[in-house]
């Protein structure tokens, strides 16, 4: 799929905007990067230092996902969360932690929750990991036709839309439940 030219027709919707400011605002410790960055990030082969956290159930993951990323539960603990994402402490390899659910509000909670944890069990905020909230998440991404696979690992261009009232932060073209 071709990438939204980041001009002034690709950003995103007044309801949009509305809820990354208030999953901003309800966790200002999750720093947010675009999906215009993690794109290029990708896409520049700089994905060898990039994790990527789905922090959404498994019948959103299996309808769509950022291609390479793993699925967590967003209600584990941050060790359990490192576990399964296969995320060393100990690595001096330089690693950012890139976490999306369908808007941001898993997410962020996922990434300041790994935030936190690391900077306490290592007594530093810099442990050559940078955790994120992928700002506007899985249906921002949608939404700008970026690239996306599901389970079958086909590409596609539907994401699971997690109910009525979210799911209209989605374009109704890439809703599939």
């Amino acid at each position: 799929m071709a990438e939204a030219p980041d001009n002034e027709s690709s950003k995103p919707g007044l309801g949009m905007r509305l809820a990354i400011a208030s999953i901003s605002k309800r966790f200002p410790l999750a720093r947010n990067v675009s999906t215009h960055w993690l794109d290029q990030r990708l896409h520049e082969g700089q994905g060898s230092h990039v994790k990527i956290l789905d922090c959404r159930a498994e019948n959103e993951y299996d309808v769509s996902h950022i291609e390479g990323a793993v699925r967590i539960d967003y209600e584990s603990s941050p060790e359990e969360i490192l576990k399964v994402a296969a995320i060393d402490q100990s690595s001096i390899d330089p690693l950012d932690v890139v976490c999306y659910c369908s808007v941001g509000y898993r997410s962020s909670l996922v990434a300041q929750k790994l935030q936190d944890y690391v900077k306490h069990t290592t007594g530093s905020s810099n442990n050559r990991m940078s955790f994120f909230n992928l700002e506007g998440s899985l249906f921002k991404w949608a939404n700008e036709n970026r690239h996306m696979t599901n389970s079958e690992g086909c590409e596609t261009k539907f994401a699971h839309p997690y109910n009525a009232v979210f799911g209209k932060l989605l374009n109704s073209d890439l809703r599939k439940s």
